[in-house]
């Protein structure tokens, strides 16, 4: 194993603190990931820091720890003189663990966007969708749009998009974010959506739920930054500028903003508050009364989406035969063959449920999706198994998915696979592409475990053209991008005449969609879903969960 670098313990201090730019953000990244004796290290690093932060936060913050901090020998000197101390014990713990499990979660991402290709680019801030409105509860809004877009009303499932404007007058307003973190507004308020990951509250009430998929979600105010450590927080802007935190389970860390007053960020713990204004932070007056606000319930009003969807369950025991079920309206099954080059049958193995099929580079089929609707949003689930010494020359095209959209002879399509060019992206991430264009997860795949995948995209109401693509691995969002596709002719889709007329909407698994191309998939899938409408982020965990693409519950 190479030799460590010597300046760790800096870096852990800088991460902490936010000041680490991103070329280091993104080498720590890797070295948590793939060094067993780093990741040690962090976690001695990180209980040190949160005892300190626990014990000195509120007094104005610590001071940056010495070079050799994140040693064993300190690390356990520093404990024996805390441990007699039960609650510091308690409150240190929980900020240690948290903060790993951060790091373990993802929290280190990337600042920059998911690797694209040369049509994936955002054609404007604006038109990238990152959240949606889930609930409402006797909810008035005020018209507002951000720069590029027309103002006007709100209402459960109203998509929004970076940089939109949110003014709630009245009642209460449930946001569900793309990453899967959930906020509730408490009119009046004002939140700016500013990404998948956070945004920032400029007056009012919000709580926040944050799973661990979520992680390192962020709230701004107007004198402090919010970010999540694994928690549900509450967040009270005051017209006047001061700004109250309050966490209900797990930790934050917040960071004074609009000060004069240099004060290093402090962890907040479970049942802890802080009072943060333009003087300086201290503690919030008569917080166990104010807290009580937030052990109330609010029944929302919700909007329940049809779920017609197209399941391939792998389950089959043996035989070339593959069963693929419509579930909905059109409910109705379809046997299916694949067709393998040799001859060969395609091989059946244990798969995360059931089941699964195991792909051999040999074995391709093309199945009509009829009765799926034209303008609509599509999720594409599934469970894929790559071996760690599957070779990039193999085929990487899992599937390819293509639909007529607007004039005849004209489709849309998608091909999901995983990534053999390195200078795309990280080695053996999940890939989407849309005609020249690509979008690139960040998580390897080629690691001989099953990982569960989702693909949600979605098209503008009433046209085609401007699409949002999600990408999820093992339930985490890993990449997200807008813009403008070109809709293809049936020749550059290979298409032809008598699949126009056969139908609406095509599926190839086990290989793109161009027949010119002779590369096939090698790997295993399970449990294949395509359906219709965009999944939100707890119901992608659901369906990973439970391999059930049920409606969305009303918690």
């Amino acid at each position: 194993m190479a030799a460590l670098p010597d300046n760790l313990p800096r870096v852990f201090a800088e991460l902490l603190d936010g000041e680490l730019d991103d070329a280091a953000r993104r080498e720590l990244e890797t070295l948590l990931r793939d060094n067993p004796e780093v990741r040690k290290q962090y976690l001695e690093f990180c209980a040190m820091h949160a005892m300190l932060q626990f014990e000195h936060g509120a007094l104005g913050g610590v001071e940056k720890l010495p070079l050799n901090a994140g040693t064993k020998s300190n690390v356990k000197q520093l404990s024996a003189s805390r441990w007699r101390r039960g609650r510091l014990l308690a409150g240190a713990a929980m900020a240690a663990l948290v903060v790993t499990a951060a790091i373990v979660a993802g929290v280190l991402r990337p600042a920059t966007a998911p690797v694209t290709g040369e049509e994936s680019s955002a054609e404007s801030i604006s038109d990238t969708v990152v959240a949606q409105i889930t609930g409402c509860k006797e909810a008035r809004f005020e018209s507002a749009g951000s720069p590029t877009r027309e103002r006007g009303t709100f209402e459960v499932g109203t998509p929004l998009r970076q940089g939109q404007q949110i003014a709630l007058t009245a009642g209460f307003a449930e946001i569900t974010f793309n990453c899967g973190a959930q906020v509730v507004l408490e009119g009046p308020a004002r939140l700016d959506v500013g990404s998948a990951w956070g945004g920032t509250l400029k007056e009012g009430v919000l709580r926040a739920s944050v799973p661990p998929q979520a992680v390192g979600f962020r709230i701004s105010a107007p004198t402090v930054d919010v970010i999540d450590l694994g928690t549900e927080f509450s967040i009270v802007a005051e017209p006047s500028g001061e700004t109250e935190v309050f966490v209900l389970k797990g930790a934050v860390k917040a960071e004074q903003t609009g000060s004069a007053v240099n004060e290093k960020p402090i962890v907040l713990t479970k049942a802890q508050s802080r009072r943060f204004a333009r003087s300086g932070s201290s503690p919030v007056t008569d917080a166990e009364r104010k807290a009580k606000r937030w052990e109330k319930v609010v029944e929302f009003e919700r909007h329940t989406a049809s779920r017609e969807y197209v399941h391939i369950s792998f389950d089959e025991n043996a035989g070339k035969g593959l069963r693929v079920d419509s579930v909905g309206k059109t409910s109705a099954s379809l046997n299916v063959f694949i067709k393998t080059s040799d001859g060969s049958m395609p091989t059946h193995v244990p798969g995360r449920f059931n089941n699964a099929l195991k792909f051999e580079g040999n074995g391709a089929t093309k199945i009509p999706l009829a009765g799926l609707g034209d303008i609509t949003p599509r999720t594409f689930a599934l469970w894929l198994k790559l071996d760690p010494d599957t070779p990039l020359s193999d085929g990487n095209a899992v599937l390819g998915w293509s639909r007529r959209s607007g004039p005849p002879g004209r489709f849309q399509s998608l091909e999901i696979g995983w990534n053999a060019n390195p200078e795309h992206g990280a080695l053996g991430a999940l890939r989407v592409g849309r005609g020249r264009g690509f979008i690139i997860g960040s998580t390897p795949l080629r690691d001989g475990r099953w990982h569960h995948i989702a693909v949600v995209i979605v098209p503008e109401k009433c046209s085609s053209a401007n699409v949002d693509v999600n990408l999820y691995v093992d339930g985490r969002l890993e990449g997200i991008t807008s813009k403008k596709s070109k809709q293809k002719r049936a020749e550059e889709t290979a298409m032809s005449a008598e699949s126009q007329a056969e139908a609406l909407e095509w599926l190839w698994l086990g290989r793109g969609m161009n027949p010119k191309d002779e590369d096939r998939f090698c790997g295993e899938l399970d449990e294949l879903y395509i359906v219709e409408s965009a999944l939100t982020p707890a119901e992608i965990q659901r369906l990973m969960n439970e391999n059930a693409p049920g409606v969305r519950s009303a918690q």
